[in-house]
């Protein structure tokens, strides 16, 4: 029987593991003339028809062989769905998964499908969606696509949904005129944005036509193919990972005569730069900023260095320095020759303590890098980066498919989890600490900054997957505190204020005076984020010495921040004795509500005294640890404890906030279909904090109750993942799947699963402009996938195991190699089995209170064992 065996890096074959080679395939791959997306909306058109009276509202299941017949024969037909619709985009067929035609990306209008179904938010889940394929793809990447390792698209999509390839310093998007160095920024408070440089991996060929685009994500590089003539080119594009500061592309002739020679330039040029171009209107404005002169030069290269055009907080300037390969006027290319290679090395004064570093010094940087990657061969240099990108998967998540009839499915998780994992890491790297932007590190989305989507959603999965990037995240955070505790002192509170826009070294990028309304005034829970996620950071690897260096300035200053914020309590009839007033909620939709979110802010919002609880009692936690208390760290206890959230007794649950104009926090004009909860603030009570603060199960049930429905359907990258975990930890699989459905698909655009911040969908109220490349959006996704999934809770107490469940089409889940402390640790579970093993000898406690050692394997019977368990090193 063939199976799929899926991954982080992920294989098919016949063998029973995924570490064997892809070579194992026992199966003849035939390119599907249409692909086939499970059970989920795409932006299509209006349906051209409706092919007989099958489909999921009248219970007769569609002929899907017949349906491809009759799409085939429409002249205008795109793709159809197993409701029996067949779909089109204006101006006739056209091949890939994003983009309809005459710019217009997206053109769904009205709902995708039917349904009777009132419980199924538009139907959405319950519908098939197959989309022409276009042309085949070379037979070499055959196998990489069937293994999930490689994304295709035939022709390209829009260029706003072409993947990102980067190495946590360097970023582009492909066929963007713009390449980025992570943390390096133009301006000052109240005008500052990430700084732009000209891509020097731009190219065009010409003559030719690009006919096909592929993403390897096990090699973290990107394929471009050209037709030329009779010619067949092939443009590989990649950041090197271990090289930071090089990018390369190349281009190789691969099919056609024996060789060609090509007229090819460069769409970039740093003396004569233009603000805007392709990808502007979806990844920012695209903006000049650095004056860039040619310091040297040969026929074989030539080194810009460039000064930033505005000043920085201090009056400072920033430098660059791009050397890069001169292009010949002919590049000659023989079919079985080596690649014409053009390599590109980037620095910036940044890189320097306090941006220090002199014009010879960031020149020198960029002048070593340079030669020595281009001492290598093009194989080698290739090689070297390859080798570094697959050393990242060691750990991984595994899918297995319930059925061979389920095995699109399956692969369609496992590659949303694949493309997931490799934009996060292309944002992040460990030798480098510039925290990471919603948008990445390869757009000017969000102008650059970092917000707390960084350690509420992208950090948490590395707490075990990859520790080491979790500490890189952090470390970001660290090197913030001087410039938060200016800020703490600007709004007149102690200890170390987050900004909730960052730049360098987390310097804020708007109300620089400390007084205002809106987001960059009131949004403060950013404090306690960072402090909850260096809490679990810690508590996932035990790092004693850490906590000591890194994690006890980080807590004690933002628990004195906390300290300085709170009040004796208005709100004594919710059993607290302390306030945190006059915050602008996490929930940003309140503004406009008439709550007064915007200005002055709002009291006891749920989010925010959750996470300053939380500061608090782990400040207070740590300080005993380290074994340094004191009267103040055991007050910070204390108020922690006390401190109010907003319970509502009669009802069970938790109210979101109060204000003078709206008491209870909920109800009234601030909830209606189009002006609902976005994010929400109730439910991270639940998770991500639910352990920490002792929710108990049915007030999480009765808080999803309440506010799922009331929650935007706009904003899925932020809010669907949370949703989906919740729904789990309830026991409520079918919600849940609902959720995670929408988490793969509502606001993730193309063939290569680039995500939107909105979901773009006409039907869906709220905005839909585009933020793309939104990391926040996969940070989500692996999240549901781990702690949804996979039932596992950081907690002071151990690693707690709930029953992992399956995601629609898996029959098995297996997490491989995670990081827990001292263990190495895989967890394997299908629908009827549990398995743990690690790299040493471990206890699993049951909840009645059952300990039980293992020597490195546990098989846990799922009829007798009492989840939650806590599983500790013994």
């Amino acid at each position: 029987k063939m199976f799929w065996l899926l991954a982080v890096v992920a294989i098919c074959g016949a063998a029973a593991e995924p570490r064997a080679a892809a070579s194992a395939s026992s199966h003849t791959w035939a390119w599907p003339r249409y692909q086939h997306i499970p059970r989920t909306c795409m932006p299509w058109n209006d349906a051209l028809t409706r092919v007989g009276s099958c489909g999921s509202d009248v219970g007769v299941p569609c002929n899907i062989t017949y349906l491809t017949e009759q799409c085939d024969q429409h002249p205008l037909c795109n793709a159809f769905n197993s409701n029996g619709f067949l779909k089109a985009c204006p101006g006739g067929k056209q091949g890939g998964l994003c983009g309809c035609a005459s710019g217009s990306k997206f053109c769904l209008r009205g709902l995708d499908i039917y349904s009777t179904d009132p419980s199924v938010s538009h139907g959405c889940d319950h519908a098939d969606v197959f989309i022409l394929n276009g042309i085949a793809p070379p037979s070499a990447w055959e196998g990489p696509i069937t293994a999930g390792n490689m994304l295709y698209s035939a022709p390209e999509p829009n260029t706003c949904y072409l993947p990102e390839v980067g190495n946590g310093f360097l970023a582009t998007v492909i066929g963007f005129d713009a390449i980025y160095i992570a943390g390096l920024f133009n301006g000052a408070c109240g005008s500052v944005h990430r700084a732009r440089m000209p891509s020097p991996v731009l190219l065009n060929i010409q003559g030719g036509t690009i006919q096909s685009g592929a993403l390897d994500l096990a090699s973290a590089w990107y394929l471009r193919r050209w037709t030329v003539g009779s010619a067949i080119v092939e443009q590989r594009t990649y950041a090197h990972r271990t090289r930071r500061h090089v990018i390369v592309t190349e281009l190789a002739l691969v099919d056609g005569p024996s060789s060609v020679d090509l007229t090819v330039s460069t769409q970039s040029d740093p003396l004569h730069q233009h603000s805007g171009g392709p990808g502007s209107g979806c990844a920012g404005d695209f903006t000049v900023d650095f004056a860039f002169s040619i310091v040297n030069s040969t026929s074989s290269w030539t080194l810009f260095s460039g000064v930033s055009t505005l000043a920085g907080d201090h009056g400072e300037h920033f430098l660059v320095s791009i050397l890069s390969d001169a292009i010949p006027s002919t590049v000659h290319l023989a079919l079985s020759g080596p690649p014409a290679r053009f390599i590109s090395a980037l620095a910036s004064s940044v890189e320097f303590t306090n941006n220090s570093g002199t014009p010879a010094q960031v020149a020198q940087i960029a002048s070593q890098e340079y030669h020595a990657a281009s001492a290598l061969s093009p194989g080698a240099l290739a090689a070297e980066h390859a080798a570094a990108w697959a050393a990242l998967h060691v750990a991984g998540i595994d899918i297995w498919p319930a059925s061979e009839a389920l095995a699109d499915r399956a692969f369609d998780v496992a590659t949303h989890i694949n493309t997931s994992y490799y934009y996060l890491l292309s944002s992040i790297r460990t030798d480098w600490y510039p925290g990471v932007s919603p948008g990445g590190a390869s757009t000017q989305n969000y102008q650059g900054a970092v917000f707390m989507d960084m350690d509420w959603w992208m950090e948490p999965s590395f707490y075990l997957l990859a520790p080491a990037y979790a500490e890189a995240l952090l470390e970001y955070r660290f090197l913030s505190i001087n410039a938060s505790q200016t800020i703490a002192k600007v709004f007149g509170y102690q200890g170390s204020m987050f900004a909730w826009t960052a730049a360098y070294l987390g310097r804020p990028f708007g109300c620089c005076s400390g007084h205002g309304a809106y987001e960059d005034c009131l949004e403060q829970h950013v404090t306690g984020d960072v402090a909850y996620s260096a809490w679990q950071y810690y508590q996932a690897t035990g790092n004693k010495t850490w906590l000591a260096a890194r994690g006890w300035p980080l807590l004690s200053y933002i628990a004195a921040f906390h300290r300085s914020r709170v009040t004796p309590t208005p709100n004594a009839s919710y059993g607290g004795a302390y306030s945190i007033s006059d915050v602008l909620p996490i929930d940003e939709w309140c503004v406009g509500s008439g709550c007064g979110c915007e200005t002055p802010g709002v009291d006891d919002d749920a989010q925010m005294n959750g996470v300053a609880k939380a500061s608090l009692l782990t400040a207070s936690a740590a300080a005993a640890i380290l074994g340094i208390e004191t009267a103040e760290t055991r007050l910070w206890g204390q108020i922690g404890r006390q401190l109010t959230l907003l319970f509502n007794e009669s009802g069970g649950h938790h109210n979101q906030f109060t204000s003078s104009t709206c008491p209870d926090g909920w109800g009234g004009s601030h909830y209606t279909p189009s002006h609902t909860v976005c994010p929400e603030d109730v439910l991270m009570l639940s998770y991500p904090l639910g352990n920490f603060l002792g929710i108990p199960l049915n007030v999480t049930r009765r808080d999803a109750e309440l506010f799922v429905p009331i929650t935007c359907r706009e904003n899925a990258g932020m809010t669907t993942p949370i949703h989906t975990i919740v729904w789990l930890s309830v026991d409520e699989p079918v919600l849940a799947q609902a959720e995670f459905n929408r988490s793969m698909h509502a606001a993730c655009y193309g063939p290569f699963n680039v995500r939107n911040e909105v979901d773009k969908h006409v039907d869906i109220p709220g905005g839909h402009f585009d933020n793309t490349h939104f990391l926040t959006g996969d940070g989500g996704f692996l999240q549901a996938v781990l702690y949804g999934y996979g039932g596992l809770r950081i907690d002071a107490a151990g690693l707690i195991i709930n029953r992992a469940a399956l995601p629609e089409g898996v029959g098995r889940l297996r997490l491989r190699e995670l990081t827990w402390r001292t263990l190495t640790l895989t967890i394997d579970a299908t629908a009827d089995t549990a398995s743990y093993s690690a790299s040493a000898p471990f206890c699993i406690t049951d909840a009645a209170g059952k300990l039980q050692r293992y020597p490195g394997t546990a098989d846990l019977d799922l009829g007798t064992f009492l989840f939650p368990g806590v599983l500790t090193v013994c």
